[in-house]
C-alpha cells in the first residue's frame, strides 16, 4: 500500500538569459526537472 505520493518540479534560467558564473564556462539555458517520490 502507498502511504504517501509526492510530484515535484524545479525550474532554472527560465527566461533562458545567457550568462556566465565562472568567466569562459556559460551557465545552461532554460532547465525543467521533475519528480515522484513515493513512500510504501
Amino acid at each position: 500500500m502507498i502511504d504517501e505520493l509526492q510530484l515535484f518540479g524545479k525550474f532554472d534560467n527560465i527566461l533562458d538569459k545567457e550568462y556566465f558564473e565562472v568567466m569562459g564556462f556559460p551557465a545552461p539555458g532554460f532547465t525543467f526537472l521533475a519528480g515522484l517520490k513515493v513512500v510504501l
